[in-house]
Parts: C-alpha cells; sequence; structure tokens
C-alpha cells in the first residue's frame, strides 16, 4: 500500500517478500556503518519487517519501503523509540550506498516530517543519531531538527528533535 509519494520516490508498506531485496542494503557494513545492530543477516532482516508491518498495524506508521524506478533502495519512515524511560516517535531512514549524496535522504525525511504533523497528527519527532554520522545529522538539520540532548543508548548517541508550529 502507498504510503506517501516525492517527487522521485515511493514509500509503500513493507511485505514480507521484501526481505531478500534488503539484504544488499541492511546487510551492507557500509550503510549500516552507524546503526546499533550492524549489518543484518536474512534472518534478521525478516523479523525486523515483521516488526514493521505489526508497527504499522498497531500505530499507523512505521518505516516504509523507498521505492524509486520500481526498485527497493532502502526504508524511511517513523519508529518507536524509548529514550531515558520516554516512547517517542522517530524519524529513520537508511538508504542503497548507490543513492548517497543526491538529495533523496533529505527529499524523503522531508516528506515524512509533513505526513508525521499533517496526517498522523504527531506534535514533535526525534532522531537518534551517532555523533559521528554527519550526513544524516546534515539531513536532519535540513528538515529544521535541532539538537537537543546526548544519550547512552548502548552508546553515546545524539537526539535532535522537530516540534509541531501552531
Amino acid at each position: 500500500m502507498t504510503i506517501l509519494s516525492t517527487s522521485r520516490c515511493t514509500l509503500r508498506t513493507f511485505t514480507k517478500a521484501d526481505a531478500e531485496n534488503l539484504i544488499p542494503i541492511l546487510g551492507s557494513e557500509a550503510v549500516m556503518r552507524y546503526s546499533m545492530t550492524g549489518a543484518m543477516d536474512l534472518p534478521t532482516i525478516r523479523t525486523t519487517i515483521e516488526d514493521w508491518i505489526s508497527l504499522y498495524e498497531q500505530r499507523g506508521f512505521s518505516p516504509w519501503a523507498v521505492m524509486h524506478n520500481n526498485m527497493l533502495i532502502g526504508y524511511a519512515g517513523l519508529d518507536m523509540r524509548v529514550v531515558e524511560g520516554i516512547e517517542q516517535v522517530q524519524i529513520t531512514f537508511r538508504l542503497a550506498e548507490s543513492y548517497w549524496r543526491q538529495g533523496f535522504a533529505t527529499e524523503l525525511a522531508i516528506a515524512i516530517r509533513d505526513h508525521a504533523f499533517s496526517n498522523i497528527g504527531l506534535s514533535e519527532i526525534i532522531a537518534i543519531i551517532d555523533p559521528n554520522n554527519r550526513n544524516s545529522i546534515r539531513t536532519i538539520s535540513k528538515i529544521g531538527m535541532q539538537f537537543e540532548k546526548e544519550v547512552i543508548y548502548g552508546e553515546l548517541l545524539h537526539v535532535y528533535k522537530i516540534m509541531l508550529c501552531n
């Protein structure tokens, strides 16, 4: 099911059949360098997709499949995280390395931010980012997210936030 579209991409819900197409992305050391899980194997990818499908069914949002020219190039969307005991919604995205530095992440982040506020009814979203991940920090800064604090989330990470302006 299509969730939203940008000028170059379509975001749709994941299906279990997407798992094998995510192996080159989520199994990549480069793509997963700053993730808390590291590169994933096929069973982990399958479990992750099942979690995302369940999250979508329960909350109406999740990480979604990013399609470009009918090809799965990664995921982007909203996920749940508990930070210092508080459940929060975070923006999340990972793209195949061949789609880096072309504006795709920013394009997707803008669409997700707008969808979160306008269609889902959220009043704020966060991003949890490794402080060394300069590209993701640059992307979320472009959509108005600002540094909020440092947290220990398995390791030292930075939390960024944007709130809906009324």
